[in-house]
């Protein structure tokens, strides 16, 4: 796999993850607006779940331009 496509394969993971945390988001607000406490406390738990998992992708993507990069 090239450098190109392993930067793509990574940016459609983290689009992925941020959908999701959209989603959760979302769900979360549905359930504080009801006043469902726990449920929305899960899902913003997920929130930050599927940040981090968008973030660790981009964390990669920032490894592999810095060991491509000219010093």
């Amino acid at each position: 796999m090239s450098a190109r496509d392993e930067v793509a394969a990574k940016l459609r993971v983290a689009a992925k993850a941020l959908e999701s945390a959209s989603r959760h988001c979302q769900i979360a607000a549905s359930h504080a607006e009801i006043g469902e406490i726990p449920r929305m406390a899960a899902h913003v738990l997920a929130t930050h779940g599927d940040m981090v998992s968008a973030r660790d992708e981009l964390d990669d993507i920032a490894r592999l331009h810095a060991d491509h990069a000219e010093t």
